[in-house]
Parts: structure tokens; C-alpha cells; sequence
């Protein structure tokens, strides 16, 4: 029997609230994770712990941010900012970029995320899978077929559009999944708060740190690739 050992001080547990919440930590760690400390990518296997350590205003006038880290580099534990703690831009393992659709695509506004860092497994046939991307097609996401390809509704998925330009995707648990200031193309909000959905791609092969590269070219090759995964969210707004 396989052990994952994630470390939830009892404070932090009372704080999540539910088994969901917790289950939800668990798997969000399995998946693959931005350790909160030293920023290196992390993942719960059984030789590897992570900590949960939830981010709290000190005022408590801003939402809780659970953030993982690895077992060696924190406690689970609760630490009190001063700051918005949901205001902590994504590293550069996960960067993303804004993207408008053309008519009639569903929905146009869409979050472009391209990891650069990857969870893989090698299954017992040999076969390598990349894990963020199996765990996020078995909670609704799908294959991005072609760049104009519809975007399925994810029932929980949601995309707060918040001052600055600010993106924050939540799941069904109001976890942060991504977070950070993007350049929204004219028109973007405007398609967003029309249709009142967000799409969220997932794609393997980009480097969107070059701002030589044609990521929408980027974009098209690993779709042909079957490397594009998509869904689509509602969207928050903080007004």
C-alpha cells in the first residue's frame, strides 16, 4: 500500500473546513506543484512529503490562499500577511497569456497556461503520461481539437477577473489553481463579461516567456500534436 505523507497541522484542517477541502489539497498535490518557499516544482509522492500552509490577511478583508510547499521546506502551518495574499504572481513555471478568439469561437476570452515544468509516469506498459494533464482530464477538461474548437462548461471551475488585470482560476473548492497579471487584449473583458465565461487551455511545447515566437503558430503544432486541453469556467468579477 502506497503512503502520501501531506502534512496538515490541526489548525490549517480546521480552517479547510471539510474532508473535500482536504481531499482536494491531496490531489492538487499529487498533481504537481510551485513550492510556496523555494519556488522549485514539487510533487507528493511516496518518497517525496508537501506541507500544506494556508496565507491569511491579517485584517481578514482578503480570501485564505492554500499554498503547497515541500515537506523539507515548511511545516504545515497558517502564516498572517499584511498584504492581499492572493496578490502573489505565478512563477515561471507556469506562465500565462491572454487570448481573444475570433467570432464565433465559445467562449472567446480565453487563459492560456503553457506549464514548463512537467509531472510524468511511466505506466507499467511503458507508456510516458504527463500527470497535470490526465488529472485535469479526469475532472472535465478536454482535447483541443483545433484552435477555433468549442470549450466545454466545467461545473466548479470558475475565473476571477479582478483589478490590474489580475487572473485567478478557482476550482469547486475556491482553491486557487492559477494566479497572476496578464495584458488583456482590447476586447477581451468586454467577450468575458458577455458570454460570462472563461476558457482555460492547457498547452505542452510553449514558450511564452519568447516574445519572438508565434504562439498562436506555437499553439496550432501542439494542438496537431494532441497536447491542447481546455475547458471553460464562469466568470468572477470583483465589481
Amino acid at each position: 500500500m502506497t503512503v502520501l505523507m501531506l502534512n496538515i497541522a490541526p489548525d490549517v484542517a480546521e480552517l479547510l473546513g471539510s474532508e473535500d477541502a482536504i481531499l482536494a489539497a491531496y490531489r492538487a498535490a499529487e498533481l504537481g506543484y510551485r513550492c510556496t518557499v523555494c519556488g522549485d516544482p514539487g510533487q507528493l509522492t511516496e518518497d517525496e512529503s508537501a506541507s500544506v500552509v494556508l496565507i491569511l490577511h491579517e485584517g481578514g478583508a482578503a480570501a485564505t490562499v492554500l499554498r503547497l510547499a515541500h515537506g523539507w521546506c515548511s511545516d504545515s502551518g497558517i502564516r498572517v500577511v499584511d498584504d492581499d495574499p492572493t496578490r502573489v504572481d505565478l512563477d515561471a513555471i507556469r506562465p500565462g497569456l491572454a487570448w481573444l478568439r475570433p467570432h464565433p469561437d465559445d467562449p472567446r476570452a480565453v487563459l492560456l497556461i503553457a506549464p514548463r515544468a512537467h509531472i510524468l509516469r511511466v505506466t507499467a506498459g511503458g507508456e510516458t503520461i504527463d500527470r497535470l494533464t490526465a488529472g485535469l482530464l479526469g475532472t472535465g477538461f478536454a482535447l483541443l481539437t483545433d484552435l477555433d474548437a468549442a470549450l466545454p462548461s466545467l461545473d466548479g471551475l470558475a475565473v476571477r477577473l479582478g483589478p490590474g488585470d489580475r487572473l485567478t482560476v478557482l476550482d469547486h473548492q475556491e482553491v486557487s489553481l492559477w494566479d497572476g497579471g496578464v495584458v488583456l487584449p482590447p476586447g477581451w473583458a468586454d467577450a468575458a463579461r458577455t458570454a460570462g465565461r472563461v476558457g482555460v487551455v492547457l498547452a505542452s511545447g510553449l514558450n511564452l516567456h519568447d516574445p519572438t515566437r508565434d504562439h498562436l503558430a506555437d499553439l496550432a503544432t501542439a494542438t496537431g500534436d494532441g497536447a491542447v486541453i481546455g475547458a471553460a469556467g464562469h466568470l468572477l468579477t470583483d465589481t
